[in-house]
């Protein structure tokens, strides 16, 4: 079962997919060194969120099986819990930050908002895709060039797309940065709903295996 923690309630509750770095496991985001042993703990009983982490099953970007990890638990929770719908968002640190742009842009139909935290990668050629979906890139300014190049191809693109699109880097922070103030990254999930019914739309895939968004199948 994967780490789940949050308020409960009898209302339909927002859920975060919080996704894991490498080596990381369902539990690391939650009580990890790195991470302020509970702040993420925290953050969600301060936003009445529910925050629930999958299983990378390896250094997968959380592709493959870590992908259907991902699905699986989150149809486990809502048989579970009360989620609300248009309030499932997604963040990640590190390798999770990958996988949270990933399935964010392989899904865009599916999530409100997608905050990845030091991500080295934006996925440019589908960038399109999220133009329905608000993306918060935050990274800590003193990480490795590497980092910084990858997500800047991604959001460039994006803002020529018209996606509402947002990229920070912290003053004088590393790679770790990024995950310091979780009470932040929830608030800004928070803010966002997801459209069930958008006017337009687009959606571009580079896999078979990721055909289907909104009304429209590959």
């Amino acid at each position: 079962m994967p780490g789940v923690y949050g308020a409960s309630a009898s209302a339909p509750l927002p859920l975060v997919i919080a996704m894991h770095g490498t080596g990381g496991n369902e539990n690391t985001l939650f009580d990890g060194d790195a991470y302020k042993q509970g702040a993420l703990k925290a953050a969600a009983e301060k936003h009445g969120m529910l925050v629930a982490s999958p299983l990378g099953r390896g250094v997968s970007e959380f592709r493959g099986v870590g992908e259907t990890d991902v699905f699986e638990m989150l149809a486990d929770i809502r048989a579970r819990y009360r989620v609300n719908p248009d309030r499932i968002y997604l963040t990640g640190h590190s390798m999770g930050r990958t996988g949270a742009a990933y399935l964010a842009l392989r899904h865009p139909d599916l999530f409100a908002a997608v905050a990845p935290l030091a991500a080295a990668y934006s996925f440019p050629w589908l960038a399109r895709n999220a133009v329905t979906i608000p993306f918060l890139w935050i990274g800590g300014a003193a990480d490795d060039e590497y980092y910084h190049s990858g997500v800047a191809v991604g959001v460039e693109r994006m803002r020529k797309f018209d996606v509402p699109v947002m990229a920070e880097a912290i003053p004088g922070e590393g790679h770790n940065g990024p995950v310091k103030n979780f009470d932040r990254v929830l608030e800004w999930l928070a803010r966002h709903h997801r459209n069930a019914h958008p006017r337009s739309y687009f959606f571009e895939t580079d896999s078979s295996l990721h055909g289907t968004a909104w009304w429209t199948s590959i």
